[in-house]
Order: C-alpha cells, then sequence, then structure tokens
C-alpha cells in the first residue's frame, strides 16, 4: 500500500513537466515531419534532393553544382521547403533553359554563343564567358570602355581598371593603375620604398621606410637634401670648417681646405698653439718632447734623496 502511494505520488509530480515537453515536441515533430529528403543524414534538409545537383546558386539557396535537378526558391517561417526545376516560370526547365532566371519562353540565341538573348550581356556578339568587368550590363566583347573611366578601351593605358589621369610613370604601355612596377625597377610597386623612382638597390639611409632616391630628407636632420652639404648624415647646423661644400659630419679631412695661420697671430714664429711643432720651432718642439721625462727623473730622484735622510736619522 505505501508503494502505491510512493509512485502515485511520483507519477502527479512529473505528469505536469512530461505534460509540458509532449505539447513542445509534438508539435515540432508535425512541423519537421517528412517535407524533404536528407539523403546525408545531417539533420537538414537537402539542397539537392538524394544527390541531385541544380543550377547555380539563386536568390534563398540553390544546388549550385553544374546545371541539373531541381533549385531550392525558399523556406518559409514553417520550415517548408518549397523546390522548383522552373525559376523563371517560363515553361522551360532550368537545366535546358538558356536564360534560367529570366523568362524567355522561345529561347532566341541569336550570336550562338549558349545565352538566351534576353539575357546576353552582347546579344549580336558571341560572347561564351558573359564577361562584364564594370558591370553595366554591356559585355567586354561590345562594351567600348570596359572600365568605365570615360577613356575608350583602345588609347586606355589600363582597359580594365578604372584610370582617367591615365599615369604611365615607366612609359612602358601599361598604366600605373595596374602596372605591378610603376618605375620598372625590378622591385614590385607594393615591396618598393619608391614605387614611382626607380631605386633597385633600395637604400633608405635613414630607415623611415621611404627610399633616398624619392626621399626629400634622406638624414632626417630636416634640411632637404638639395640643400644639405651632408644628405645621409644628420648635421642640421651644417657646420663646413674647410669650406669645401662638404659638411664636417661627413667629411673624412675637415680641416683640409683651412687657411693658414697669419703670420704674428701667435707668441712666436711656430704659431700653432701649445703642442704645436712646425718648421719655425723646431728646437722648441724637441726641446717640449723632452719635458715630460725630465721632471719623472727629478721627481726619482727627490725620492730616493728624501728616502736615504730617513733611513740615516
Amino acid at each position: 500500500m505505501k508503494r502505491n502511494r510512493v509512485f502515485l505520488f511520483l507519477a502527479r509530480v512529473a505528469a505536469v513537466p512530461l505534460l509540458s515537453l509532449l505539447l513542445v515536441l509534438c508539435p515540432a515533430a508535425i512541423a519537421h515531419g517528412v517535407l524533404y529528403d536528407d539523403c546525408d543524414g545531417d539533420g537538414l534538409p537537402d539542397e539537392c534532393p538524394c544527390g541531385g545537383c541544380g543550377a547555380p546558386p539563386v536568390p534563398g539557396g540553390g544546388c549550385g553544382c553544374g546545371g541539373v535537378g531541381p533549385v531550392l526558391l525558399y523556406q518559409d517561417q514553417d520550415d517548408t521547403i518549397y523546390i522548383d526545376d522552373d525559376y523563371d516560370q517560363d515553361g522551360r526547365g532550368d537545366v535546358t533553359d538558356n536564360c534560367p532566371y529570366t523568362w524567355n519562353q522561345d529561347q532566341a540565341d541569336s550570336d550562338g554563343d549558349g545565352a538566351g538573348d534576353a539575357c546576353d550581356t552582347c546579344p549580336a556578339l558571341a560572347n561564351a564567358d558573359q564577361a562584364d568587368t564594370d558591370h553595366d550590363g554591356s559585355g567586354d566583347a561590345c562594351d567600348e570602355d570596359d572600365d568605365n573611366d570615360g577613356v575608350a578601351d583602345a588609347p586606355d593605358v589600363c582597359d580594365r581598371v578604372p584610370d582617367p589621369p591615365q599615369y604611365d610613370t615607366d612609359a612602358d604601355g601599361l598604366g600605373d593603375a595596374c602596372d605591378p612596377d610603376d618605375d620598372n625597377d625590378g622591385v614590385p610597386d607594393l615591396a618598393d620604398n619608391c614605387p614611382l623612382v626607380a631605386n633597385p638597390g633600395q637604400s633608405d639611409g635613414d630607415m623611415d621606410l621611404y627610399g633616398d632616391a624619392c626621399d626629400n630628407d634622406s638624414d632626417q636632420d630636416h634640411v632637404p637634401d638639395s640643400a644639405d652639404n651632408c644628405p645621409y648624415v644628420p648635421n642640421p647646423n651644417q657646420s663646413d670648417l674647410d669650406g669645401d661644400t662638404l659638411g664636417d659630419a661627413c667629411d673624412f679631412d675637415a680641416d683640409a681646405a683651412a687657411a693658414p695661420a697669419e703670420p704674428g697671430s701667435q707668441s712666436d714664429d711656430g704659431g700653432g698653439g701649445l703642442c704645436a711643432a712646425v718648421p719655425g720651432n723646431a728646437e722648441g718642439a724637441r726641446a717640449g718632447s723632452l719635458l715630460p721625462f725630465a721632471i719623472a727623473l727629478f721627481w726619482t730622484a727627490l725620492c730616493k734623496k728624501k728616502s736615504r735622510g730617513n733611513r740615516d736619522a
């Protein structure tokens, strides 16, 4: 009796959540019934039922694997999947329709390129690839200005890339807008530190990522290269001791052109200051060079004498 009471209690307690779960699952199961194929068992509807392939993708989906089989048009809010093999509803199945997304019941194809006149970017000129660079509806094969930049294709230095200025830095007939090496120095523009000035060596003295060939201040000392007496060595003060137009910062012999001292400008004929030794004062230079040794000898003698006196005392 006690066991039955426990069972009835558990049944009452479990009844509410179980009923709620069923109320949720049952409609979902009905809504997700066998409304579509799931050949691969991944729980998702097959865009192309059971391995079939469809026409190229269309708004809302599409099998997109080569042009055979049905096309998935859309899936509504109830997950019902609608499949049709005639997207434009012109009575021609998408597999055989030469304009699968444009109504053309007559299937006219004047140029015989496989694209029907109704959707052909060049209906009077065969262009199987249907290329249309500027997406203006007129295919490249019959469009006189493929990039729509206002310059006709014939004289355009970049006929597939818009470039109204028509710049061609290296004059190779290929405009800068589509030329991978605008200065023709062998270094591609993307890696060139002077893309518009030939500089195969890529030298960059100040390492500012602008090559010396196109850098107006190669050493970044705020003096333009054209006026800098040391264009590759920083020297903002532009000092030039010897006046040879080569700045001291980059002149290996900064006093090479210095003017000689004027006679009488120093206290003796030798001139040149404290340590100078010039022909006019050769004797003085020799005496001066012996002075340190004489001082050292005197100091040694004095120390010995003082040491001897201490011992005698």
